[in-house]
């Protein structure tokens, strides 16, 4: 899985109050090793979704788009 500097990035922001020593490489390190996860748990809700549309697909790509927005900004 491929890390990007910008999830590195945001990590490093989230954990900056928790963890002052951090290092850049320590995040990265961290990420690619719940990265996977992240992706089959979006892999799983969109099966979900697909499954609830009942072949509904601009209802099933509404509810994801929907569902990415919030996992983007969670406000």
């Amino acid at each position: 899985m491929i890390i990007t500097d910008e999830m590195v990035e945001k990590a490093l922001e989230a954990a900056e109050d928790a963890y002052p020593e951090s290092k850049r490489s320590d995040m990265r390190a961290a990420l690619e090793a719940v990265a996977p996860m992240l992706v089959v748990n979006a892999l799983r809700k969109a099966i979900e979704v697909i499954d609830a549309s009942e072949g509904d697909v601009d209802f099933a790509k509404f509810i994801l788009q929907e569902h990415i927005q919030e996992m983007i900004d969670p406000q």
